[in-house]
């Protein structure tokens, strides 16, 4: 039996089960595309802006909530900076209520900002690279920085609930603890194409921030202030940016 909805075309199709004996959820999504896909990192410039739909570190007060209830000395801990489990707690709650909505609305915003399938980019009325900062948080940047052959500067690290985020990256909860699942989305496009962006996600009841620029063409580095050292305990992560004084 399949089902259908006419809101958006999709069809789910039934499979056999893997017959593994335990509880196994996944999906394949495939289809058509009647839009070029935002992957032109080749196009990206200088003064070009990254946003992200809204402020991420998602996975810090789920981690502190879960260390807090495994082990009393986390608790005590946590308590001597003046929060509660109960705070952590609402923010855990807070988070999976955030993650549990689809990005349907940033996709309809995006998908205004594309040239349709088949033909070209234009750099002053497309967006030209989106990134999920679910799995890599902030990293994503360094990863397009590295394949666009673009240095970048990050100026404004957003965070949901920055004292659990600190927490976490002290207590070595987290190796990332600016990574959320599902995450925020980053967007890359030129001044007045974020700006009608961003316009349009505050209408629609997104946080949106405006986050960096592309410095120019370069060797893929990523410049951050050193606030990162709060939200990232993995030294090889670390290594990856050049963290400057402010």
């Amino acid at each position: 039996m399949k089902t259908f909805s006419n809101k958006y075309g999709m069809e789910l199709l039934p499979s056999e089960s893997p017959q593994r004996g335990k509880l196994l959820i996944g999906a394949t999504l495939f289809g058509t595309l009647r839009k070029e896909p935002p992957t032109k990192l080749d196009l990206l410039d200088t003064g070009m802006q990254i946003l992200v739909t809204r402020p991420f570190g998602d996975l810090a007060p789920i981690n502190v909530f879960l260390s807090c209830v495994a082990d009393e000395t986390f608790l005590q801990d946590l308590e001597k900076t003046g929060y509660s489990l109960k705070d952590v707690q609402n923010a855990k709650d807070s988070v999976i209520s955030t993650m549990n909505q689809p990005n349907l609305k940033v996709a309809e915003i995006i998908n205004k900002y594309l040239p349709e399938f088949g033909s070209s980019f234009d750099i002053n009325e497309h967006v030209l690279a989106t990134g999920d900062l679910s799995g890599p948080g902030i990293m994503i940047f360094k990863e397009h920085a590295n394949n666009a052959g673009v240095d970048i500067s990050l100026d404004n690290l957003p965070l949901r609930y920055p004292e659990f985020v600190k927490y976490a990256t002290e207590n070595f909860l987290m190796d990332n603890a600016t990574a959320g699942t599902n995450g925020a989305v980053a967007v890359i496009a030129s001044p007045n194409i974020i700006s009608n962006i961003s316009s349009e996600l505050k209408s629609t009841g997104y946080d949106p921030h405006i986050i960096g620029t592309v410095l120019g063409k370069g060797n893929g580095t990523v410049k951050i202030s050193k606030d990162v050292n709060d939200m990232i305990a993995s030294d090889i992560l670390l290594n990856q940016l050049t963290i400057g004084d402010e």
